[in-house]
């Protein structure tokens, strides 16, 4: 809590300045601060209170290096998963929540390489604010990121859509590794879609954009990103027996984009301070 505490500080800072030397160019940016680590807090409270995680081990007692099943369950408490990981020290690392799930469960098969009684840690739920969690991740640490955040209808929500939390991504992304970024419909709502490969674009990485038609949702887009400026490209690997609907020419369609779903022109990057993709969203949806 203390990051988004040390940022309540320097929004009131800033608005208590502008107050001080009638300077009201720092009210906004002041209010901005203030409200974003207001909203961080609530978010962390909310997706935290009463969610339920436990442990189930398939043996009380198993011999050195025998495979024994372990399944953990998290149930969600006042709202849906939100930003988060599962924490167990018999996973390999921390494993991201699935988030606006009500439950989520994994199995993990584990084993142990030495004799006697083991007393494991309690597995751990850890809600973070995607910006915290992004911060603390190691740099270089994911060969591919993927970023299925709800839809940007709200300042909350915009932020997760920025050019700032762009970057973090960036930063956390391997050399070669690739970001895909859900990014709504080019149909229903055309800047708001494309404002997300400028944003992408203006953290320093290249974009391929493509759009498929998913079932009860309609024309709906997404952005693969890569760092440099080589855009990555848009290719299939399917596994042995092929795949039902996706080949190489049905791809290549995808990035195909009509006159009414093409980028438009203009600065369409969305910043923290100033979030255009919210505009864009509601515009588009506004008769939905």
């Amino acid at each position: 809590m203390r990051p988004a505490a040390l940022t309540v500080a320097l929004g009131l800072a800033l608005v208590l300045a502008g107050a001080t030397f009638d300077a009201e160019p720092l009210y906004v940016p002041g209010l901005a601060f203030a409200l974003l680590g207001l909203f961080a807090v609530a978010w962390v409270l909310v997706g935290a209170f009463g969610v339920d995680v436990a442990r189930s081990v398939g043996a009380r007692t198993v011999v050195e290096e025998q495979v024994v099943d372990v399944r953990l369950r998290v149930r969600a408490g006042l709202a849906p998963l939100l930003t988060g990981v599962i924490d167990d020290p018999l996973l390999p690392g921390p494993v991201p929540l699935t988030m606006g799930q009500r439950e989520m469960a994994l199995r993990v098969r584990a084993s142990f390489s030495r004799r006697g009684r083991r007393e494991l840690a309690p597995v751990r739920v850890v809600i973070r604010d995607a910006f915290r969690w992004l911060r603390s991740a190691p740099a270089g640490a994911f060969d591919v990121i993927v970023a299925d955040f709800p839809d940007p209808d709200d300042a909350a929500l915009a932020k997760l859509y920025s050019v700032e939390l762009y970057g973090l991504v960036r930063r956390a992304l391997a050399p070669g590794g690739r970001v895909v970024v859900q990014s709504g419909s080019p149909y229903f709502a055309q800047r708001a879609y494309w404002s997300i490969a400028a944003s992408l674009e203006e953290a320093g990485l290249s974009t391929s954009s493509y759009h498929v038609d998913v079932p009860s949702f309609g024309d709906w887009g997404f952005h693969l990103a890569a760092v440099g400026e080589a855009r990555p490209p848009l290719r299939v690997q399917a596994p042995p027996g092929g795949l039902r609907f996706l080949d190489g020419p049905t791809l290549a369609a995808a990035a195909t984009f009509g006159a009414d779903r093409r980028r438009p022109p203009g600065d369409l990057a969305s910043t923290l301070d100033r979030p255009r993709i919210l505009e864009f969203a509601r515009e588009g949806y506004k008769d939905y």
